[in-house]
């Protein structure tokens, strides 16, 4: 497991460890202590997490697109749509969240440059 993913799951609450290790279906936490539950249930979580949103994107196809149009649907053109309507199609919120995307990505620079055109546009919120 990256050292990262131990630092952040060690920060957790052993109640937080434990719901995470539910959704992970890891089963005997009772027994486990804090850094069982950190190496149990952390342990690839980015994975875990790439893995969950993929279903999504699947589920998503299915329920938005015909079947014949499934395969020519995009990953992300089907996770900009999950993401639309997860924020009630609010143009701020998408901004926000293609925002932290980059900045996750490190391209701070096109996150910044996304920002002022979009205040400068749409008269969007300033973030901080």
């Amino acid at each position: 497991m990256p050292l990262y993913e131990i630092r952040r799951c060690s920060a957790f609450s052993k109640d937080d460890l434990k719901t995470f290790c539910e959704l992970r279906d890891v089963k005997d936490t009772e027994k486990m202590n804090v850094d069982e539950m950190v190496v149990s249930c952390c342990a690839g979580s980015s994975k875990y997490i790439k893995s969950e949103i993929g279903r999504l994107v699947n589920l998503n196809k299915m329920v938005t697109y015909k079947k014949e149009a499934w395969k020519k649907i995009s990953d992300e053109e089907s996770l900009g749509v999950i993401l639309s309507k997860f924020v009630n199609h609010s143009g701020d919120n998408i901004i926000e969240v293609a925002r932290e995307a980059l900045t996750d990505s490190n391209y701070h620079g096109f996150a910044k440059y996304l920002e002022d055109e979009w205040w400068e546009r749409e008269g969007g919120e300033e973030a901080d």
